[in-house]
C-alpha cells in the first residue's frame, strides 16, 4: 500500500525501522507473551527505531503509514513520531487494516501527531 500511494502522489518512500527487527515469533499476537503483544500494552512505552531519517527540510507533507497492532498504531511508530521534526509540515496518515475501527485508530494517529510545545 505505502509503494502504491508513493507512487501515485511521486513521493519519496521511507521504512521505519526497528533497531531489533522483529522475528515471526515476536509477531505473534496470539501468544501474550510476544514481543508486540507486551510493546503493545505498555501503553506509553516506545520501541527504539533506526535513526536513520532523511532531512524533512525540503518536504511539506509527510504521510505516515502503518500497520494496526491492538486497534493502534505500533509503538515503534510512535517513536519514529517522537524523532521526526514535523513542526510546520502538512502531515497524513494511512493504516493497513478494514473499517470497522479506522475512527478510533485515526483518533490515536492525531494524538501521536499533536507535540506539546514544551518538546
Amino acid at each position: 500500500m505505502a509503494q502504491t500511494i508513493a507512487n501515485l502522489t511521486r513521493a519519496d518512500l521511507h521504512e521505519i525501522k526497528s533497531q531489533a527487527p522483529y522475528t515471526q515469533a515476536g509477531l505473534n499476537w496470539h501468544d501474550p507473551q510476544s514481543r508486540t503483544s507486551i510493546e503493545q500494552h505498555e501503553h506509553h512505552g516506545r520501541v527504539a527505531c533506526v535513526n536513520d531519517f532523511p532531512s524533512l527540510d525540503h518536504y511539506d507533507t509527510i504521510i505516515i503509514g502503518h500497520p494496526i497492532w491492538w486497534g493502534i498504531p505500533p509503538r515503534l511508530v510512535a517513536n519514529a513520531i517522537d524523532q521526526l521534526p514535523l513542526d510546520s509540515k502538512t502531515l497524513a496518515t494511512f493504516a493497513t487494516l478494514g473499517a470497522p475501527v479506522i475512527s478510533a485508530v485515526k483518533a490515536t494517529s492525531n494524538a501521536l501527531l499533536i507535540k506539546p510545545t514544551t518538546r
